[in-house]
């Protein structure tokens, strides 16, 4: 009996031993095809975590489509459970390339085979989160009411009034759209404004209304005090109106430096950044002074001119001259301010705000001395004009009157933005773009004129030639006309503004242009030379003192033929921009005639490969060019040289500026010459790398660099 209950119990040890070594051997092998599968699990992890994360992406897309919805609860948990899940996927990642790096893998198949089996585990579960991303029953529902409610008063153009044109009535309309109220077969204002301040009764709101020309009755349009803390905030160019609600004033500065080159920048895009547009970009930001509106049309038509370096200059150019700017929304901003203009009561007041664009730009004029120039002008009642007969009681009350109207006048000119308050005490000044805008509106005026040299710093008034000189700009012509050059004989200013049919200014006739002291020769693109000196027999341009010609696509010399006596003598200033064919600038024997030349600047001209070339000025005196004072060059690319040698004395030269001239490595200075040169322009490694022929000389002139 014993030995059979033995035998039994031998047998079921031996089964459950036999028992606990499979299930031992299936693990075994089950860790083993884990850590064999590693790879793998690792590869599937990845693939169904991308497909997870595409579905949360297409989700989120969809849902910033609709700005009146948002997404369901149930899917904002589940994004947030897939987020959770994105960091375990991680955390996986980093331990499966930790094993990875790790040497001797047959000797951890224990920690490759947990490893494996936690990717196996957190598959299923990224595969779950899957199907439940389906959302059968959608994703979005409707948004719950806007907590603020934002409201612009309809733009009102042309109308100096909200109150015209049943304006309250509009604003109703505006704000019970707003609110999404019925108002189906409601015409009257009464009980519009009822309904609305019914509608408005219990809620907390914030109303916007921009451009307030007016007065406005808020109660009468249904906003009432609803003791909710509710706010109406109001943009108007007027003090007065924020006094006359009853409202707190918070006075708008200038927009900044710093915020309006943010602003242009945003706008332009990545081009504005390059070296050769920065600098260039923040000229005409500066020329905007902080009109928002005008920042934001100029950005838009210089975005256009992408990472182009000549069309940029041409832009900075044409903004400041104002009137030759064309950009889409200009002519409503010149509207917009001149309204402010009209808007004046009087025409006195009309002259004080035109008189202050006789100050320069960005000055800061005293209150005092700008009243006591317009009671010289005659602007506001003079005291002096009272005879002695009236006292002299009688006459300081007069000027202290005169005074006073004074300041009130300065003050609603203050009131309406035509003038800014300066941080300088007592001082006020004009914005640089209402400054253009009063040069234009006096310019056309029959009643106010005045002659503005801008950028010259005038330090008295012109002489009697200067008031009567003759200008006539002709521009989109074609061919020469009779009438033209007859015109031309009575002219001292002459612009030639995209001509077509003439290749030589001197087609007009030497007798024709010989009067002429000022040439503005831009956008003509037949012109090949100025003068035909082969067909003259006489000086010409006698008169001449300034010269610009830019943007003259087939322009290849100032001068062809020979150059008689008395031509250019009184040239003092020869400018050359943009002119791709340019390749000689002084000719045979036209040194010899510039006595006075005293400015010569040559830019963006890539054919130019020697300022005044050997072939062209065989013998040349020393004493050539004697009065010339400054040197400008810059964008020349196959300029090596200024002359071949340093021959010249340059007397007089006093600055010169290089920039962009790669391939020009040396000066036309010696020990000697230039006794007056002050400063040297220029790149720090064209600089550096600048060929001289002794160090002394390189030692003379360097403390006189100075980097661009």
């Amino acid at each position: 009996m014993l030995e059979a209950v033995a035998s039994a119990a031998a047998s079921a040890a031996i089964v459950e031993t036999y028992k606990d070594g499979r299930v031992l051997c299936s693990n075994m092998i089950q860790k083993i095809d884990y850590a064999n599968d590693l790879e793998n699990n690792y590869k599937r992890l990845i693939e169904k975590a991308a497909k997870l994360y595409a579905r949360r992406e297409d989700i989120v897309i969809e849902a910033d489509k609709y700005k009146t919805k948002q997404l369901t609860k149930e899917c904002d948990l589940w994004i947030s459970r897939v987020t959770n899940g994105e960091e375990d996927v991680r955390e996986l990642t980093t331990k499966y390339e930790n094993e990875q790096s790790k040497k001797a893998k047959w000797r951890r198949h224990s920690k490759r085979a947990k490893l494996s089996k936690s990717m196996v585990e957190k598959c299923e579960e990224l595969h779950s989160l899957w199907l439940e991303g389906k959302f059968e029953r959608g994703i979005m529902v409707e948004k719950l009411p806007e907590h603020v409610r934002t409201l612009h008063a309809a733009k009102i153009e042309d109308k100096p009034s909200l109150y015209k044109d049943r304006s309250e009535e509009k604003l109703q309309c505006a704000i019970t759209d707003r609110l999404k109220m019925n108002m189906e077969g409601i015409t009257n204002p009464d009980e519009i404004a009822w309904r609305i301040s019914k509608e408005l009764e219990c809620k907390k709101y914030l109303l916007l209304l921009d451009e307030v020309w007016n007065i406005l009755d808020l109660p009468k349009l249904g906003i009432q005090d609803n003791q909710q803390d509710s706010k109406v905030v109001l943009a108007t160019r007027f003090p007065k109106i924020c006094c006359d609600m009853k409202t707190e004033l918070i006075n708008m500065k200038q927009m900044s430096g710093a915020d309006a080159w943010k602003m242009f920048t945003e706008k332009v895009g990545q081009n504005v950044n390059l070296p050769s547009i920065e600098p260039i970009a923040k000229l005409v930001v500066r020329e905007c002074a902080g009109f928002p509106l005008l920042i934001d049309k100029v950005a838009s038509t210089f975005r256009q001119k992408k990472d182009n370096s000549f069309l940029w200059n041409y832009g900075l150019t044409s903004l400041r001259r104002w009137d030759s700017f064309k950009v889409q929304g200009m002519d409503e901003l010149i509207e917009f301010l001149k309204f402010c203009y009209e808007g004046l009561d009087s025409e006195d007041k009309k002259f004080c705000f035109l008189y202050g664009a006789l100050f320069p730009e960005d000055c800061e004029i005293h209150r005092d001395y700008l009243i006591e120039c317009w009671r010289a002008e005659g602007f506001i009642c003079d005291a002096n004009k009272f005879s002695d007969a009236h006292g002299e009681g009688h006459k300081i009350l007069q000027f202290r009157d005169a005074r006073n109207e004074g300041h009130k006048m300065l003050l609603d000119l203050i009131n309406v933005s035509l003038l800014e308050e300066s941080e300088k005490m007592n001082h006020v000044r004009m914005n640089k773009v209402l400054r253009n805008m009063a040069l234009k509106i006096s310019s056309k005026s029959k009643t106010f004129k005045v002659l503005v040299k801008t950028r010259e710093g005038l330090q008295e008034p012109p002489n009697a030639v200067e008031w009567q000189q003759r200008c006539f700009k002709f521009a989109n012509g074609e061919g020469v006309n009779p009438v033209i050059s007859e015109v031309l004989a009575e002219t001292d200013a002459f612009g030639l503004i995209g001509h077509k049919g003439a290749s030589r200014l001197s087609d007009f006739g030497i007798e024709n242009i010989n009067r002429m002291r000022v040439c503005l020769i831009e956008g003509c693109d037949e012109i090949e030379t100025i003068v035909q000196g082969n067909c003259v027999d006489r000086s010409a341009l006698e008169w001449l003192e300034k010269m610009c010609i830019s943007n003259a696509q087939k322009l290849e010399s100032i001068w062809e033929g020979p150059v008689h006596a008395g031509s250019l003598t009184r040239l003092t200033s020869l400018t050359l921009q943009r002119c791709p064919k340019l390749k000689k600038i002084f000719s045979n024997g036209m040194i010899e005639q510039l006595f006075k030349l005293e400015h010569l600047s040559v830019e963006e001209c890539p054919e130019i490969e020697e300022i005044i070339t050997n072939s062209e000025n065989t013998g040349l005196e020393p004493e050539a060019l004697p009065k010339l004072r400054t040197l400008v060059l810059s964008g020349l690319l196959k300029v090596e040289s200024i002359c071949t040698d340093d021959s010249l004395k340059w007397p007089t030269l006093e600055r010169i500026t290089i920039s962009r001239c790669q391939l020009l490595t040396r000066l036309p200075l010696n020990k000697e010459n230039a006794p007056y040169l002050r400063c040297i322009e220029g790149d720090q490694l064209w600089w550096t790398a600048l060929e001289w022929k002794e160090d002394a000389i390189k030692g003379r002139f360097e403390s006189f660099f100075k980097s661009n």
